[in-house]
Parts: C-alpha cells; sequence; structure tokens
C-alpha cells in the first residue's frame, strides 16, 4: 500500500500540478485527483499529458472523486446527470492511469430502510458496469458514527456487516468497500473484522485517528492525525499489510492546520501517517 495525497481532503489549496509537485515533495507516492481536474488539464494540455505530468514526478495515480455524486442517494436529476456523463469523464481518468472512484453511503434517509436499500441497489447496478468497462472499482464508504444519524428520519447501513450485505445484493465484481479507519474504530469494529471481510474486498483505504472520547459521542467531523487519537492505527495498517492490500492510503484528518502554511501541514501529515503505517 502507499500514500496518496488529497489536498482538498486536508484542506490545503491547489489544482493538479500543485498536487503531483507537492505529493512528490512530501513523500507520498500517489495523488487523489478530482474528475474535473484530469478533463481540464487534458484539454488544456492534450491527451496523454496526466501520464506525463505523473511520470516527471515519480508519483502514480490514487484515486479519483466526483466519477460519481458524493453520496449515493443524491436527487434523482442529479444522479440523472452524473450517469450521463460517466462514460465521458471514465474514459478520461483511465487514459491518465487511474482505476479507483468512491462513493459515500451516508447512514439514514428520509424513506425507510428498505426503500433506500433498493435504491442503493439500483443505482450502484447502473454504475458498476459503467465503471467496470473503464477498468474501475467502485469503493462505497459507510459513515459510522451514532450523532451521525441521530434524529434523522429512517436509519440506513453504517457498519461493515451492513456494507457487505449492500455489496451481496448489487454483485458487481467491481464494487468494494472503503475501508476508512475512523469509521472502522466508530463503528466498534475489529482488525478480525477486516481480516473476514478480505483484501479483495477493500477497494480504497482512509485513515484518520480517533479523539479520546466514547464511541457513542464521537462526531462524523471531528478527527485526529494518524497517531495522534485513540484508535489501534498501528494494528490496522499492520493487518492490511499483511493481507496484501496494494492500493492508496489517504489521511481524512479534517484537521485545520492554523498558523502552518500548506508545505509545514503536509510534512506533519506525511510524517505523521508513516508513523503509522511502518
Amino acid at each position: 500500500m502507499y500514500k496518496s495525497l488529497s489536498l482538498g481532503m486536508l484542506k490545503q489549496p491547489g489544482g493538479l500540478v500543485e498536487s503531483v509537485r507537492l505529493a512528490a515533495a512530501h513523500g507520498f507516492a500517489g495523488v487523489d485527483v478530482s474528475a474535473t481536474q484530469l478533463a481540464d488539464y487534458e484539454a488544456a494540455e492534450g491527451a496523454g499529458s496526466v501520464q506525463v505530468l505523473l511520470a516527471a514526478h515519480g508519483v502514480r495515480p490514487g484515486i479519483v472523486s466526483r466519477l460519481l455524486p458524493g453520496t449515493t442517494a443524491v436527487k434523482e436529476e442529479e444522479w440523472t446527470a452524473a450517469i450521463a456523463e460517466l462514460p465521458r469523464l471514465a474514459a478520461v481518468a483511465q487514459g491518465a492511469g487511474f482505476s479507483r472512484t468512491t462513493s459515500v453511503m451516508l447512514p439514514f434517509h428520509d424513506t425507510p430502510k428498505a426503500a433506500c436499500f433498493a435504491l442503493h441497489v439500483q443505482r450502484l447496478k447502473q454504475a458498476a458496469p459503467i465503471l467496470h468497462e473503464f477498468g474501475f472499482r467502485l469503493a462505497i464508504e459507510y459513515v459510522s458514527q451514532k450523532t451521525r444519524r441521530a434524529g434523522a428520519p429512517h436509519e440506513f447501513l453504517y457498519d461493515l456487516a451492513g456494507t457487505t450485505e449492500l455489496l451481496d445484493a448489487v454483485g458487481e465484481p467491481n464494487l468494494g468497500v472503503l475501508l476508512d479507519s475512523f469509521h472502522w474504530h466508530c463503528a466498534g469494529e475489529s482488525l478480525a473484522d477486516i481480516q473476514q471481510l478480505g483484501v479483495d474486498r477493500i477497494a480504497v483505504v482512509h485513515l484518520a485517528d480517533a479523539p479520546d472520547r466514547p464511541l457513542a459521542e464521537q462526531v462524523a467531523f471531528e478527527r485526529e492525525l494518524p497517531g495522534e487519537g485513540v484508535a489501534d492505527l498501528r494494528g490496522f495498517c499492520r493487518t492490511l499489510a499483511e493481507m496484501g492490500y496494494a492500493g492508496p492510503v489517504t489521511c481524512e484528518p479534517f484537521k485545520a492546520f492554523t498558523g502552518m502554511t500548506c508545505d509545514e501541514a503536509l510534512a506533519c501529515v506525511s510524517q505523521a501517517m508513516d508513523s503509522v503505517m511502518h
């Protein structure tokens, strides 16, 4: 597995070129970008230009965001528009060497669980074959925090078991789990749960630590840098390495790097990731 840099997840500014440059400068082997960034760069610089840019800096493709809407259960018109654009954007991303994308499964909905489950199955059955045609794996992220679904009309899936149930119902070979260490910890899951999931089902990994508070009080957007909280991230990363996970690992701490330059923030993140990954 390899460290991949997402400037957006670290709340740092910069486009595609800056992302690649900073990844190389701070020891990230890969870079995460948006589908729009790839399409705009290739439109300006020509077909194959992204691969040239990555190779020039020794940086690998990580994850492409926004091939699909950020969450699966968006309004129908947004989903329909995204599916119409998907072949074009996926073709550009494939040409740039990328092969992984993501979608978030929110743990609540305004319809009962059965109806929401059916909607997710329908939409994933629609999107996954298109992505498969362009060599993409689609990673589904579950959101585990009890506070994130508190007060919602209806709860939906929020753990590995529920996510696996959904993937089985969809039945598409390129679907997998986005395994986020923070959600894994807050769901009360174990290293054995990761092993039981199996490496073939793990499509993408996100890394963040948990503040020192009870699981029931964890908040989705309050996290720590790896090694600064109470989650067993060393065990988490060791288990993934022993299982043979070879994909990108992206840090998503939702942390404000107050008073730091971008370079200082990225150096801090890179060091924190190394502290639990090696």
